[in-house]
């Protein structure tokens, strides 16, 4: 397995699960710029900005829940970001506490503690689509 290439998928699950888009944080910004000092509109986004603000800089979490970890891989990079190597990063990221532990099977109630389990990531191989292409 590429080392190299498990930890870019790792670096890139810390960037994404610790930080959103400038583009929406911004919004955030706006819409609490546009409510009154302490209405619960306020204290909220507030809170979701200091939050944003810390996860951030510590390189942790947004939230406790992580969701479904969801991959969207193309096409043309199938063989070199394989499952294996997916699943790697995601057990790695969760073992360096990018990600928190929450993946359980929904019948046995059974904890996968590195998120990795059948289906789990969940991984989509999309076509390459030509930039522009309306589909």
């Amino acid at each position: 397995m590429n080392h190299a290439l498990v930890e870019k998928l790792v670096d890139l699950i810390r960037a994404t699960s610790s930080s959103l888009p400038d583009d929406v944080t911004k919004a955030l910004g706006k819409a609490l710029k546009q409510e009154a000092r302490g209405t619960s509109a306020a204290v909220v986004l507030d809170t979701i900005l200091k939050n944003c603000r810390l996860a951030r800089r510590k390189q942790v979490p947004l939230c406790q829940d992580t969701g479904t970890l969801t991959f969207f891989i193309s096409g043309t990079l199938r063989r070199r970001v394989t499952s294996a190597a997916l699943k790697r990063a995601v057990a790695l990221a969760t073992e360096r506490g990018y990600l928190r532990k929450n993946c359980l099977d929904s019948i046995t109630g059974r904890s996968y503690d590195d998120n990795c389990a059948d289906g789990a990531p969940v991984i989509h191989y999309t076509d390459d689509v030509p930039a522009g292409t309306v589909t």
